[in-house]
């Protein structure tokens, strides 16, 4: 079919509509201009070269039309009602696509991760102890979210998150994990609720084992009821009652700027409020080089002096693999510690990831508690959303006593699902 913005008309045949139309008159037709509209109507058909116009088109506009035999039973005027069905379709498309303008989505997805976790410590007075059982987000967290937006048009659109962590391996009530209301548009974005922290960023791409055991989380949180430990720092995901602000993307830099504000206390005399949380990323990707630097800091409470963390990594892909060093520094009451790692993955196969990490961290308290770990992983990626995992994780702590723990190993077998 040729369309309108085709300035040449074909050369009708004699006894076609155009041939037709001049006798005709108001007595044929509802009117002069719908003789013409059929002539010009015929003038965008481009049928085949050779092909003969049809007798419907031919003989449309004949004076002989009666209203025995009238012409809006002939194909010529039906065409003529189709083309006024299409002008009502556009119209109404147009409607509908202003009306989804409104219109907002919402996406559920979550993710399984049971595994069979084997979690082994030894203590400086030479007893051990050995625990092995099902376990839960060894690879991913468990969780199950519901994320939205709604395009307010210009760009700019309303954003929501809501996630609920769980444990496959036990029954319980879901926690809630992040959870925001925001805006986004060519400013970047800005979150208002629990939003995940610069700091986590970073912390989570230090090595391709993550936030989970191998990573950012060691041995002994490989077992669901040991206390929260880490060789990265102090874990800082998230913080209630923030604002997130995210910037856009310039030549591979982004930031990230996360602020608490501390808690005050409702009196007749005002309080300034004290322990203000402050986190703030720089960001950079091009290519196969990233690199990511987030300063964490709390301000001074009653109780607790202030607290400050430092972490950075820079990473490097080349083909199928890829090569990540890292580094962490945190001042906190009775904790002064720093660490490295340096981390790799590599395809081994098309559906086979090979991954390994390394800590070591400094502690520079007078316990002089320095520690290692040392982690080594197998990532087979069955589908799109279906993995299996095995990871061997082995730890050790300097200078402990009596009922601290000297060393500990982590074997872990794991299903990941996502959906």
């Amino acid at each position: 079919m040729k369309t309108g913005g085709n300035s040449r008309k074909p050369k009708l045949a004699a006894g076609d509509a155009s041939n037709c139309c001049k006798g005709a008159t108001k007595a044929n037709f509802e009117s002069e201009n719908l003789c013409a509209f059929a002539a010009g109507l015929v003038q965008y058909i481009q049928l085949p070269n050779k092909q003969e116009v049809g007798p419907g088109i031919r003989r449309v506009c004949q004076s002989g039309d009666t209203a025995a035999n009238p012409m809006y039973r002939r194909p010529m005027f039906n065409l003529w009602r189709i083309s006024e069905m299409k002008k009502t379709l556009v119209a109404l498309a147009a409607l509908a696509a202003t009306a989804a303008y409104a219109q907002s989505t919402v996406t559920i997805y979550g993710t399984f991760d049971p595994s069979i976790t084997s979690v082994s410590k030894s203590y400086a007075n030479g007893t051990s102890a050995t625990q092995t059982g099902v376990k839960q987000g060894q690879q991913g967290t468990e969780q199950v979210t519901f994320k939205g937006e709604e395009d307010l048009g210009g760009g700019m659109k309303a954003l929501f998150l809501y996630e609920l962590d769980f444990s496959s391996s036990a029954a319980g009530t879901p926690a809630a994990g992040e959870i925001y209301a925001g805006l986004s548009g060519g400013f970047g974005s800005i979150k208002l609720g629990t939003p995940n922290t610069p700091t986590l960023t970073v912390q989570s791409t230090r090595s391709p084992f993550g936030t989970k055991t191998g990573g950012r989380a060691d041995v002994y949180q490989a077992n669901a009821t040991s206390a929260l430990r880490t060789l990265y720092g102090t874990s800082q995901t998230r913080t209630a009652g923030s604002i997130v602000y995210a910037s856009p993307s310039f030549s591979g830099f982004s930031a990230g700027v996360s602020y608490t504000p501390g808690a005050s206390v409702d009196t007749v005399a005002p309080v300034t409020a004290s322990g203000d949380v402050s986190d703030i990323g720089l960001f950079y990707a091009n290519g196969p080089l990233s690199a990511a630097v987030a300063v964490y800091t709390k301000g001074s409470t009653s109780t607790l002096g202030a607290e400050t963390q430092g972490s950075a990594n820079v990473s490097y892909n080349f083909g199928p693999g890829a090569v990540t060093v890292g580094y962490h520094t945190h001042n906190n009451v009775g904790a002064i510690d720093s660490s490295y790692n340096i981390a790799a993955s590599y395809g081994v196969a098309k559906n086979m990831d090979v991954l390994f990490n390394y800590v070591s961290q400094n502690d520079e308290t007078v316990a002089n508690r320095d520690q290692k770990m040392t982690a080594l992983g197998l990532k087979y990626t069955m589908s799109k959303r279906t993995s299996l995992y095995a990871r061997y994780v082995y730890q050790t702590t300097d200078n402990t006593t009596g009922t601290e723990i000297k060393d500990g190993k982590a074997t872990i077998f794991g299903l990941q699902h996502n959906f």
